[in-house]
This record gives C-alpha cells, structure tokens and sequence, in this order.
C-alpha cells in the first residue's frame, strides 16, 4: 500500500496486519508481551525501543508505534520512559526499580540512549544474549553482522536442514541418538543394535550375554520366552507371531475362546458375572490356531460365531455385524442367512416374485429390501395381508363345502386333515348375491371350536404360545377396547356390550394420560356359547366382531343383506380347535365342515313343465287304474249280489195256486186325464185286466220275469191279513205281447248284468 494512501485507509493512519486462515503465529498480541527484537518487528503495529550500548546486548522494549515514533505508553513518552516502567513492572517494585535504574545510570559514565526501530533490529550479539534458536544440544552459535548462524557441533553433522548425531559403530537395528550412542529397536541389543533377543519378537532382553532372559512380554504373550498368548487371545506368537483377542478372532460376538481340544468347560454359559481371573485362571493361556468360540451372543453360532443360528440372518457378509430374526411375518422360520430371503413360507403365503436376488427389489418400490417383503404375499384362493401377525383366509364360494384344513369336501373327504387343539383354520366368506341373506354353516362332527367372524382382514393377530407353541387368536393391539351402549334393533332395551374402537397412529396427551384420535369406525363385539345340537345366530348390526366359544354340533350364523352392506363386505373368519372338555384328551382332533349359503328362488322353465307333466300323467294313469279297480270292484259287488239274490230267491217257499181275480162291482176312480188319452189307455190295457203287478223281474234273456202284485185275501175286515204281496213267473210275450223282445231287450241293457 502507499504511504500516500495510508492515512486516508487506514483507521487513524495506521494499518494492520493483514491475517489469513491457518497462519495462528500472525496473530496479533499486544507488543509488550514481546521481548526480542526479531518478534516485535514481525507485527506491524510494533517496534523497537533499543537500549544503544556498547555491549550490544539487545535490550529494549516493544510497543505499539509506526514508522516515525512510538505511541504508546503516556503522552510525550520517549524509549527510555517506557524502559524504565518495563524494568520497574518486572521488579515489582516501582520506586525501588527506579531508584535503582538511577543509581545504575547515574554511576554511568554516559547517559543511555534509546533508538526507535521500526524496519530493521540494531546491531546484537544473540550468541551471548541467548536471542538465538540454536539447540544448544547439537548445534553452535556464529555471531553474524546481521542475525546469527547455526552449525552442527562435534559429533553431529548436517543432513536436511538438521543436525543428526554419528555413530561410527553404526546402528543395524536402532537409531542414532548420540554421537556413538544407538537406541535399540524393540528385541535387539549391543552396541550397534545387531543382536536379536530369543523372546520371538515380543519383548527385550537382559543383554547381549543374556537373550533368552526376558525382561517384559508385550503384544499379549506370556511365558519365558513369550512363546503363548495370554487367556482370552488366540494365536502363535513364535517367530514374530501375534496373539489376536478372542473378542476379534470371534468377529466381537464373545470374549472367550478355548482351544479345540478342550472337551469340557465348566462355564456353562458366559456372562459378565464371571471373574475375569478366574476365567483367566482356568484357562492359563489362549489356544494357538485351532480356536473354538464360547457363548456367542447376537443370536451367531460356530467355532468364530460366523454363522447365524437357524432363523436369523445378518443382511450383509460382515462376521461382525449382528444377526437379526428373519422377518417372515410370522408364516416361517428360516431363511437365508446372508440376505434374509427365501423364507418357508407357511399359512399360505408367499413372497413377492419381483425382488430380486440382489437385496433390492426391481418394482417401482425400488428402495425397499426384500428382506422385507418375504411371506408377504397371499396364494392363490386366498385372500388378505399377511403381514404384522395376520393371515391368509380361503376364498369360499356359495354352497361350496370345505374341510377344516381349507380343502374342498371333494379333496378331503377321502382322508380329511384334522385340526388339532391349538391350530387355526382361516375362511373368508364373499357373497355371491348382494340381496339375499347368508347363513353360515359349521359342522363339528368331532372335537370343539371356537368362531371368531369380523367385516376386516386386519382384526385378527394369531400369536405363538412359547410354552405350548399353540396358535392364540387375538385381537390386532390397534383395536382399542372400550364399554359402549348398544341399542337393540328387536325393539329391546338398550344392553351393554362390549365394543372396540380402531386405534389411528396418533395419540394426544392429557391430564398426564394417552387419549387416542379416535376414528369413527366403532365396532361391537358379540360373544356366544355353542349350545345343543344346533346353535343360531343372527348378525342384526354391521362392524360386528363375533366370538363363539364351545362349539361342539352345528353353528347356523345368520347374516341379513338389508343389515349388510355385502356388496362392499367380506366376512372373515378364524376357526380355533379346543379341548372339547377336562375330560376329553387335550390331542383330540376337531372333524367337519364348513360353507355358506345364499338361497333364493329359481324357475326353471324345462325343468317345471318337465316335472308338472310329469306329476300329471302320473296322476291320470293312477285315476284310470282307479277306475278301473273301482269298475272291477263294482262288478265283482254286483255278480255277488246277483248270486245271493238268486239263492234267495230259490229259498223262497212257492207253490201253485188258483185265483180268482174278480174285477166286478170294482169302481173306477174318476180321472182328470182327457178323453182321448184315457181311450188310449184303455187300450193299452186292453187283454191285461184290472191287475197291474207292482213290479216286474225280467230274466236275463227277457222271456220271462217275475210279477210281483197286490193281492187282497177274503175275509174282509174280519181277517187278521187282508192284503199280501204274490209273485208270479210269466211268459212276458203272453202277458204283455205289446212288449217285445227288442224292447224288453233295450231296458235290459241298461240294467245291471
């Protein structure tokens, strides 16, 4: 910068020192602090107060000042003011320090005189003075005009800017450190460092004369010639060989390791209980190669614990990183033991066929691990979300009958697969017609369920039973349970029940307690006992969750579609087997059947007229056999009546007699008939006489016939009988001539024969 310019710049005419990043030894101080001439003229803002004498002992003071004059220190200050406080600060006491300083300059012959450098130093000696940087160790001081010089002293010599001792000896294994002095490297002795220790590398020796008297095992080895690792390391630590600890040699999953040959441990499991000497005690020294790991922790196994146990899995082919349960979702229990994949899968579920071998998956959801995505997936005739504890439910179909191993009745019922107490069975019930009511029906022909039925395919969590290893149906943790007030829609009064109320991620709190967002899906829980032969039960209300413990005949479960909305509903349901009773072996199996029904009517018009035809000729072949047995019946009754008429008939008692029959004095009634039909009458009669028979028994042949007439005995009123019926057999062709054959013929066909 120019001078020039200066004063109009810079504050107050002076500038500082511009500073940049790193360079911490151009930090600015206060100049006072400074007590060599060479440091207080490195700052800009200082300089030089120089004591002028003949010894050139470059004494002065550093203060703040420009190119001309100081300016610090009191107004009007000159050097020798502020040499004189400079001395009295250090001699701690003012008047006595100046007292002194007078007396000294005034025995002088001379009065001192100070000079103000700001640019340059004055002449000194910095050999005498000790301002110099030389290591009083290797080098000397030359005094220069200007400044001093460092050389190498005797014994050293120059090599890259530094003074190094020499060794004439030499140094094989060491260093030089003095002229004709070496330090020896870690095992060797002597006096130019060629001679190896007998400690294999490990420690330092008593002497050239001594190399197998070790003083100190380094590197973890022990013995008189650190020829074994200490316990707890492993390894072969002759010929410079080292001991590893067995927290590295086990990949950091333990601490202990023993050698291979050791058949027993008394440890039986390894836990930071256990004293470290006395586990260092029994062992005495670590295992040389063949090493073998005890208590590996972070679920590893193996004589490095390398290896997973069955069921876990590291995800990366680090030894050292922890292994981890393989995330099957609860439908397996092994996998690969690097990548966490190939799950055995069960419960049928599979995994997602997109994921790639690699780790990653090759779908848009690309920054998912497949780890993650094992047993994830429904098989076919499945349905649901397999994931956090849940199931797959088998898709049933209207009136198709299924087993309780999920199987149709067509592939089961040869050799059915039972469920055992403490296994589970999943359906889904999905409705065929959306206006039409679905009965439910399960059939227990052996053994005890219990039902459970819910509208979500996430209600129901199946957890394992550690002890037992038994499937326990239970409710997923986001269904928060709650009492709730439940209206009867029988036109009841209202009851309570017990209901849920689906739990959302987020939670408030207040008052010091957790209270839920709840959502507006509330759902109501029934629970029932499967009671006698058949148990009904009927689902009057939507978002119902259903328990049926005890289920031992058959469950009829009624779901209404005006109740429903089935159009939007699955029903799902989970089939649990029990103990059927205390008294009954806890392994019983459970046998039956499972399926729904949607029934409605169907006409079909082939089938109805096939069958009304057919119920009607039916009908009229068994009228006309009808009739015609009636027909043979009738004349069957009338053959038998004829016979017992004809024996009658011969039983009657007869005989000849001779009457008279008298129809003088006998009197015509008067006739309202006309004249001309009473004269045809009289015709008609003509040859017959008065006597009409009553009745008239014609044969079969029409000849003859049996007359039968009213005949008035004598006596008059006097005699007991006065009028008696006779019958008489007569020739028809003589008796009546106007009725002929042909006549008598025609009413004799319509008379029974």
């Amino acid at each position: 910068m120019s001078p020039s310019y200066q004063p109009l710049y810079c504050a107050g005419g002076v500038c500082g020192l511009v500073l940049r990043g790193g360079n911490i030894d151009r930090c600015p101080e206060k100049c006072a602090t400074y007590k060599q001439c060479s440091m207080c003229l490195k700052h800009a803002h200082c300089g030089w107060c120089s004591l002028d004498d003949g010894n050139s002992t470059g004494r002065g003071v550093c203060t703040e000042g420009s190119l001309d004059s100081p300016t610090g220190g009191p107004s009007h200050s000159t050097c020798d003011l502020l040499f004189y406080l400079q001395e009295s600060s250090l001699s701690g006491n003012l008047s006595a320090g100046s007292n002194s300083t007078a007396v000294s300059f005034n025995s002088s012959s001379r009065k001192p005189v100070f000079s103000w450098h700001y640019v340059h130093c004055p002449p000194e000696n910095e050999c005498l003075n000790n301002h110099h940087t030389c290591d009083n160790r290797s080098e000397e001081c030359v005094d220069l005009t200007e400044g001093f010089q460092c050389v190498c002293g005797q014994g050293y010599k120059s090599e890259k800017n530094q003074c190094v001792p020499v060794c004439s000896q030499g140094c094989v294994r060491g260093s030089c450190v003095e002229p004709d002095v070496c330090r020896c490297n870690f095992g060797y002795v002597g006096a130019n460092c060629s001679i190896q220790c007998q400690c294999n590398g490990h420690a330092n020796c008593a002497g050239p004369d001594k190399l197998d008297q070790c003083l100190e095992c380094h590197n973890n080895t022990k013995g008189s010639q650190c020829e074994k690792c200490k316990p707890l390391f492993v390894g072969d630590p002759t010929n410079n060989g080292q001991c590893v600890p067995c927290v590295d040699y086990c990949n950091g999953h333990t601490h202990v390791c023993i050698n291979d040959s050791i058949t027993s441990f008394p440890f039986s499991s390894i836990s930071s209980d256990i004293p470290l000497d006395e586990l260092e005690q029994y062992l005495g020294e670590g295992p040389t190669t063949s090493a073998r790991c005890i208590g590996c922790s972070n679920r590893t196994t193996g004589d490095k614990c390398e290896e997973c146990i069955t069921g876990n899995f590291r995800g990366v082919e680090d030894h050292r990183e922890h292994c981890r349960p393989c995330e099957c979702h609860g439908h397996g229990d092994t996998c690969d033991p690097v990548t966490g994949e190939n799950c055995n899968c069960q419960n049928n579920t599979e995994s997602n066929s997109s994921c790639q071998s690699s780790g990653t998956s090759s779908s848009k959801n690309s920054n998912q691990q497949c780890w993650k995505m094992q047993c994830s997936k429904c098989r076919d005739s499945y349905m649901g979300t397999p994931t956090g504890g849940h199931q797959c439910y088998r898709q049933m179909t209207v009136d198709s009958k299924f087993c309780f191993d999920a199987k149709q009745l067509e592939e089961c019922k040869m050799k059915p697969k039972p469920l055992y107490p403490g296994q589970t069975a999943f359906f889904v019930v999905q409705p065929r017609f959306m206006n039409v009511d679905i009965r439910v029906i399960v059939d227990v022909t052996q053994g005890a369920l219990d039902l459970f039925l819910s509208p979500r395919d996430d209600t129901f969590v199946v957890n394992i039973n550690s002890s037992t290893g038994a499937q326990v149906v239970d409710m997923d943790p986001r269904y928060h349970w709650r009492d709730d007030e439940y209206h009867d829609f029988s036109g009841g009064a209202a009851v309570r029940l017990n209901s849920v109320e689906l739990l959302p991620p987020g939670t408030d709190t207040v008052n010091g307690t957790d209270h839920p967002h709840w959502s507006q899906q509330v759902f109501v829980v029934m629970e029932r006992e499967g009671r006698g032969l058949t148990t009904f039960v009927t689902v009057n209300q939507k978002s119902t969750f259903l328990l049926v413990r005890g289920l031992r005949d058959r469950l009829v479960l009624t779901l209404p579609q005006d109740r429903h909305d089935l159009q939007a509903t699955r029903f799902y349901l989970a089939l649990t087997a029990t103990s059927a009773g205390p008294e009954e072996s806890l392994t019983r199996p459970s046998y039956g059947v499972v399926f729904f029904r949607q029934d409605q009517l169907h006409i079909d018009l082939f089938v109805f007229f096939s069958v009304f035809f057919s119920c009607f000729f039916l009908f009229l072949a068994a009228c006309v056999v009808a009739w015609k047995a009636k027909q043979a019946a009738d004349v069957r009754r009338a053959r038998r009546r004829h016979v017992v008429e004809m024996l009658h008939m011969a039983k009657r008692p007869f005989a000849s007699v001779t009457l008279v029959l008298d129809s003088s004095g006998a009197v015509t009634p008067p006739s309202t008939q006309s004249p001309h039909r009473k004269k045809r009458k009289q015709q008609y009669l003509t040859g017959v006489g008065e006597v009409r028979p009553v009745a008239i028994e014609p044969t079969d042949d029409g000849v003859a016939a049996v007359e039968t007439v009213f005949v008035r005995l004598p006596g008059g009123s006097e005699a007991p009988v006065q009028l008696a019926l006779a019958s008489s057999l007569i020739l028809l062709a003589r008796v009546y001539p106007l009725n002929g054959r042909a006549f008598l013929r025609r009413r004799s066909s319509h008379a029974p024969s």
